[in-house]
Parts: C-alpha cells; sequence; structure tokens
C-alpha cells in the first residue's frame, strides 16, 4: 500500500490528472482507485480482447515482438486482476480505433468531472 501511495503522489506532483493502465499487475490494492480519486487522478484500464492483443503484437513493425506465451501470460494476469478488483473505468477497446479510444477516454475523464 505505501508504494500505491508514493506513486499517486508522484503522479500528483508532476501534474499528472490521469492514468491510462494498461498492464500493472500485481493487483493494486482494493483502495488504490480511492487514494487516486482523492488526490484528482483518475485511472483509466484498457482491456482489449485477448485475441485483439494478440493481433495487434503480430501487426507491430518491430523487433522482438512478445512471444505469443508471454503476451498470453500477461494478460491472463491483468485481466484477472481487473475481474478481481472491478477498477472504476475499464474500457475494452477491442473494435476502437486509436481516435475511437482516446473519445472513449475523454468520455470517461468528462463523466468524472461532473460526478
Amino acid at each position: 500500500m505505501d508504494l500505491w501511495k508514493a506513486m499517486v503522489r508522484v503522479y500528483k506532483l508532476h501534474g499528472i490528472d490521469c492514468v491510462v493502465d494498461i498492464y500493472a499487475p500485481p493487483c493494486p490494492p482494493e483502495t488504490g482507485d480511492d487514494i487516486m480519486t482523492e488526490l484528482g487522478i483518475r485511472r483509466i484500464v484498457l482491456l482489449p480482447s485477448l485475441e485483439v492483443c494478440l493481433a495487434r503484437n503480430l501487426a507491430r513493425n518491430r523487433n522482438p515482438l512478445l512471444e505469443d506465451s508471454d503476451l498470453r501470460s500477461n494478460y491472463e494476469d491483468f485481466a484477472w486482476c481487473v475481474r478481481r478488483h472491478n477498477p472504476h473505468n475499464v474500457i475494452d477497446n477491442s473494435a476502437l480505433t486509436v481516435d475511437e479510444t482516446v473519445e472513449a477516454i475523454d468520455a470517461v475523464l468528462r463523466e468524472s468531472a461532473t460526478s
């Protein structure tokens, strides 16, 4: 918990008010989102399907790509964390373009600013 609190304070110190979480196991403490909310930071989790992650990994123009087995293991760990802790803002961006993903993130930020 102390590490989580320290990380959030560093975000705040540097003016970061939104964290897009695409892979951050081990699981945050159940109060992690509450700590961020208290400091005005919103965490948004992007969680496309495993199949989409595998396809996107293959389409990347860089080497080395993640091995499918490594990506699958990382994905399964992260998806388990998301299911277990049910964070506030999860976006399945499987079928979204980059621009649509940004729009979805903006919508979450607008919603959280008014609530």
